[in-house]
């Protein structure tokens, strides 16, 4: 039993060190609007962003489309956008747009289509099938591509699972952990939407070195509960999450910010990717209870705490300097 032990601690902490070098990846982004029967059309194109580089990725438009690049500009992240114009010899409806180097990474691309008539068409591609059928799909697609890109984003935003992770190690009551975890989800959400709509602002490097030392902060709460001491977060659990997640709903506007949003359809968009980050909360959550209630059958729970709480402290230290810098 004791070797068991020392394996799952082994692996344990080998898991959290390949996960301290993964990076995000963000989705890329394709607007383009018909602005002229010609045809001829406004393209807004930012491509996919791996550990802070855009990934070498373009939209290619049929060979009769000639395409001129108009200017180009850095976003709040930090991103490129390209502006273009197009005209091309035929209409684009039933032809096929391609992503040139999209099928050799992990990302992906939302694509906004605005028709001259108004209509718009929301769509998402994959490096398993880079390519989009002109007029393909319906406005209706809308929600459910933005309900998965945000599972997708909270369960690769790494920082925001470890701060659930440390909020089900620290709080053992279910009681207190289901409130907890309910003001974490009211002001995440509080902060999105009044984010989304520019009720406020704030510049996103300093609320993500911020994300970074909560977690820092619940990491060294565990620890002290370890001592048997009562902390903070375990006599005021919906204080401490509410607070926390004011902060990183700022974090997930502003990844919503940099995908785009459809103008005529901010509320469904938002709507849909705010269920999509619950979704993708209450699985993971319930996914670490579940391990947590078997490592204390097979008596584990406590060493395993040990490591993944020094694992995670490790990381968001670093984080903050990274972020602060």
């Amino acid at each position: 039993m004791k070797v068991l032990r020392l394996a799952l601690l082994i692996v344990l902490g080998g898991l959290f060190s390949a996960m301290a070098s993964a990076h995000e990846l963000r989705s890329g982004y394709l607007e383009v609007v018909q602005v002229e029967e010609t045809p001829q059309f406004d393209i807004v194109w930012k491509a996919p962003v791996l550990a802070g580089l855009a990934l070498d990725v373009e939209p290619v438009f049929p060979q009769d489309c000639k395409v001129d690049p108009v200017a180009a500009q850095r976003n709040a992240a930090g991103d490129i956008l390209t502006v273009s114009r197009a005209v091309c010899a035929a209409p684009l409806v039933g032809r096929s747009l391609t992503f040139r180097g999209l099928e050799q990474t992990d990302g992906d691309v939302l694509i906004r289509i605005g028709a001259l008539s108004g209509t718009t068409l929301s769509q998402r591609v994959t490096s398993h099938d880079p390519a989009v059928d002109w007029g393909r799909g319906a406005s209706g697609s809308l929600f459910p591509t933005y309900f998965v890109l945000g599972v997708e984003h909270i369960l690769i935003g790494l920082d925001h699972l470890l701060c659930l992770a440390c909020l089900v190690l620290l709080i053992q009551r279910m009681q207190k952990l289901v409130v907890a975890i309910t003001f974490f989800t009211i002001a995440h959400s509080l902060t999105l939407v009044a984010t989304t709509f520019g009720w406020i602002g704030l510049s996103i490097a300093p609320v993500e070195a911020t994300i970074a030392l909560s977690i820092v902060f619940l990491a060294s709460e565990i620890l002290q509960a370890r001592s048997g001491r009562q902390t903070l977060t375990q006599k005021y659990p919906w204080v401490v999450t509410f607070t926390f997640g004011l902060l990183h709903g700022l974090g997930f506007a502003s990844v919503l910010s940099e995908i785009g949003l459809p103008g005529e359809a901010v509320p469904l968009a938002l709507l849909a990717f705010n269920l999509g980050v619950e979704a993708g909360q209450l699985l993971f959550v319930g996914g670490t209870v579940l391990a947590v209630m078997v490592m204390n059958r097979v008596r584990l729970f406590q060493p395993a705490r040990l490591v993944a709480t020094y694992c995670i402290g490790s990381m968001a230290t670093f984080w903050v300097i990274e972020r602060m810098l």
